[in-house]
């Protein structure tokens, strides 16, 4: 075996050495995020849901989509069902021609959390305080 092909393999094992030690070893599989759709409030709304326990709902903002949750959903679906829907417009979910004023879609939110059950949701604001809470552990929050 040539000395650039010893090399190679040489720097090749070290580097699988090293990407397994820095594996954690209570590492979890990822929990598994569903696709899911609801006609509600005259829309089709595409959303995001996994996890159990109280639930949270996340809204993207403009020019996003739910997918842009991805990197929290996994830590809040430990200990909440997590839905993130697409609003009006975006993404998956239908595009009427009206209806994309923020009354219209807050209703299309609210009929989407009432069509998934019995659930009881709170809302927490979106202060600066919770921005910064939430943006050392998040990359999302702009």
């Amino acid at each position: 075996m040539n000395v650039g092909k010893r090399a190679l393999l040489t720097a090749l094992a070290g580097l699988v050495l090293v990407a397994g030690a820095l594996a954690p070893a209570d590492a979890q599989p990822p929990i598994p995020i569903e696709d899911r759709l609801a006609d509600v409030n005259g829309v089709r709304l595409h959303y995001l849901v996994t996890g159990k326990g109280d639930p949270v709902i996340l809204l993207h903002g403009y020019a996003e989509t739910s997918r842009m949750w991805r990197p929290l959903i996994g830590e809040l679906a430990k200990t909440h069902t997590v839905i993130a829907p697409d609003l009006r417009g975006f993404d998956q979910s239908s595009k009427p021609d009206a209806g994309y004023d923020k009354k219209t879609m807050a209703q299309d939110v609210h009929a989407l959390a009432v069509s998934l059950g019995s659930m009881r949701f709170r809302r927490m604001p979106r202060t600066s305080r919770n921005l910064r809470r939430s943006s050392s552990r998040c990359p999302c929050w702009c």
